[in-house]
């Protein structure tokens, strides 16, 4: 069987853009894209539960980086599982590598959180158009 996001209830396909939800009992909620992981925050998440977030370094997709230690790009070029162009490094190096040659903003993780709270109110998930096949464009809000 194939492991499904906790958020969106996707199959997980692609490797590099992963993240995960520790909680305080151990248990772990996985997701397919770092925007997902955001979006349960907003929306799903057992908040008190939480022990620690982590996201998959895309320059090394079998590492995971704690949320907080993370450096995160927001890309309209990188396309990421959902679509919002979010993409995490455990260097900055290597993100500021990612930025030069796919352009886009870096941010961090509460400007990610921010960000993802924009474009999807209460987490809720909402696809560029929806419906269209068009799973992984880009979608920018106005004024961004």
């Amino acid at each position: 069987g194939v492991d499904t996001c906790e958020h969106c209830h996707m199959g997980l396909a692609e490797m590099g853009h992963g993240a995960e939800a520790v909680l305080e009992t151990g248990r772990v909620h996985i997701f397919d894209s770092i925007e997902c992981l955001a979006g349960w925050l907003a929306g799903d998440a057992e908040h008190a539960a939480i022990h620690s977030l982590w996201v998959v370094d895309f320059s090394a997709p079998t590492e995971l980086v704690r949320v907080e230690d993370a450096h995160f790009l927001r890309s309209p070029t990188l396309a990421s599982p959902m679509g919002l162009g979010l993409t995490a490094f455990g260097r900055s190096e290597d993100r500021d590598g990612a930025v030069n040659a796919f352009g886009g903003d870096s941010l961090d993780w509460t400007e990610v959180r921010t960000w993802v709270d924009e474009v999807w109110p209460e987490g809720r998930v909402r696809m560029p158009g929806a419906g269209s096949g068009e799973h992984g464009a880009m979608h920018v809000p106005a004024g961004h």
